[in-house]
């Protein structure tokens, strides 16, 4: 159900946010007049040319549309010019009765603060970040009787799987899931289809047939029929998982190799098989590599500027954002940023999203610091608690 925004009190009408008062400027609202150039003058007189979010509400006092600028008059006039860059616009405008906005003193702080508004309103012109929209999903090693690779919406910590992302792109994800069943000779039926394998011993041995065509194309071992032993198809399981851990990559190379074998002896679907999956496994490859560099670079204490003086600081733990806490120049506020982090650092394990809205999150401090490197070398690690402490003192 979606929640509505009462425009009596503006103040309070987005909500709380992970992000401190500190790097926040309060809610302000208008009502937006019909005539074009009406608006544009009050926009120009009201709105700052600062970061932070605006949203759009209609006559129901819903909100129906969320966006982050880094200038947000700029931004703003754009939606009311002559001739808008995107029709969108002109259709939120149309629908508009009010307009809010927040004042954020970086642009990233603004981009996790309108996740959360998306996450919390769902509103109606968000196309993108929406719980109930396609999601992100995680590539699961299911390690039950015989291993396999298959697709999951959450992590589950009561299984013996293996779970990895999340990854951005359900359908290519998809993709490369068959592909790698495929490549490492995995199964991919039903998880309860019994298996029966070929050093299993039996009082009244039968002849089984495979069950499904995959045997006879070559592209799995058949457990169910005693293609294989246990130890070979567990065998064929591990060298997935190495793949996925980024240990051992191998496989793109023989695929490579078998698409040139093909090609030449000029069978060509065969040689185009070989060459999706290597397409899609390179692209989960690389997936997989961002997000292992992720969780190894964002585990440590981001400096963010905030209002009036004060320092906003992103504790990150391996990939995720865990808390952000405020500093003045007061030795108080330097010991509760000093105990935050080893509130942190005595929970060392590997945290995971537990919800749609944390997946979001994660993935916008991944892709933040993929396209902004420079701010990469201003995370201090916990390994050099030294460097933070000298910050905090000059």
């Amino acid at each position: 159900m979606r929640g509505k925004v009462l425009m009596q009190d503006p103040q309070t009408a987005l909500g709380n946010s992970l992000i401190p008062a500190a790097a926040r400027i309060h809610v302000q609202g208008i009502h937006l007049p019909k005539n074009r150039l009406e608006a544009r003058k009050l926009i120009r007189e009201k709105i700052p040319r600062v970061p932070g979010i605006y949203g759009y509400i209609d006559r129901s006092k819903r909100l129906i549309y969320v966006g982050k600028s880094k200038a947000l008059r700029h931004r703003l006039l754009s939606y009311t010019s002559k001739n808008p860059p995107d029709a969108k616009m002109t259709r939120i405008v149309r629908q508009a009765h009010a307009l809010v906005w927040e004042p954020i003193s970086h642009e990233l702080l603004a981009l996790l603060r309108e996740q959360e508004l998306i996450s919390r309103w769902r509103p109606v012109c968000n196309t993108q970040g929406q719980p109930q929209r396609r999601q992100p999903v995680f590539l699961k090693l299911d390690m039950n009787a015989a291993p396999f690779a298959t697709h999951a919406r959450r992590v589950s910590h009561d299984t013996p799987h293996h779970f990895f992302g999340p990854i951005a792109g359900s359908k290519e994800v998809s993709h490369a899931i068959v592909s790698l069943n495929y490549a490492f000779r995995l199964r991919d039926c039903h998880s309860k289809t019994p298996m029966n394998y070929g050093n299993q011993l039996e009082l009244f041995p039968e002849l089984r047939s495979p069950m499904c065509i995959r045997a006879e194309l070559g592209t799995c071992t058949a457990p169910c029929a005693g293609g294989c032993t246990q130890n070979e198809y567990e065998s064929q399981a591990q060298a997935a998982l190495a793949f996925l851990e980024g240990k051992d990559l191998s496989i793109l190379i023989q695929l490579q190799e078998n698409m040139f074998e093909a090609s030449q002896k000029k069978a060509f679907e065969r040689a185009a098989i070989y060459r999706n999956q290597f397409d899609h496994l390179s692209w989960l490859s690389r997936r997989l590599e961002m997000l292992r560099k992720a969780r190894k670079d964002l585990h440590g204490v981001f400096p963010i500027p905030g209002f009036n003086h004060q320092t906003v600081w992103a504790i990150f733990q391996r990939g995720t954002i865990q808390r952000m806490v405020a500093t003045t120049e007061t030795q108080d506020s330097h010991d509760q940023l000093l105990h935050q982090i080893q509130v942190a650092l005595m929970d060392d394990q590997q945290p995971v999203p537990k919800s749609t809205h944390e997946i979001y999150m994660q993935l916008i401090l991944m892709a933040w610091f993929r396209k902004h490197r420079e701010d990469r070398h201003r995370i201090i690690s916990f390994d050099d608690l030294e460097t933070l402490e000298k910050h905090l003192a000059s």
